[in-house]
Formats: C-alpha cells, sequence, structure tokens
C-alpha cells in the first residue's frame, strides 16, 4: 500500500479557521514531494488544545484516495 509521511505545525490561532467553517481541506508536502490535499475531517482526531502538531503518515489505496491516517 502506498504511502507518504509529512510533519504539520499549526497553533491554536492556525486551526481556528477550520473550526469556524471558512477552510476544509489542508495540503501539506509530503517528504516525498508530493502536494496533499486533506479534508479537515481527517485530522481533527489528532487535534490538542494546543493546535495540530506531529509527523504523520498517510495510506493510499489504488485509486490514490486515501484510507488511513496515523501519528508516527
Amino acid at each position: 500500500m502506498p504511502e507518504s509521511v509529512f510533519s504539520i505545525s499549526l497553533g491554536e490561532s492556525e486551526i481556528l479557521a477550520f473550526y469556524d467553517g471558512s477552510k476544509s481541506r489542508l495540503r501539506v508536502v509530503a517528504k516525498d514531494g508530493r502536494v496533499v490535499s486533506l479534508p479537515w475531517k481527517a485530522l481533527q482526531p489528532f487535534v490538542t488544545s494546543s493546535g495540530l502538531r506531529g509527523t504523520f503518515t498517510i495510506n493510499y489505496d489504488a485509486a490514490g484516495r486515501w484510507t488511513k491516517i496515523r501519528r508516527l
């Protein structure tokens, strides 16, 4: 199963745009150079009171759609 690894660091004020509805997708650049556009709902489980921070791996199906995201 293909995968990409990416890191993200968004503070509390930066994630407010997702909660107020002005943004619904997040674009990240994976370590392999691939640009990945993810729906906010996929990353919400990883949000803490201080924001969204960490290194993650994303798995893709044969059609190139994400199937699983997990924190490393």
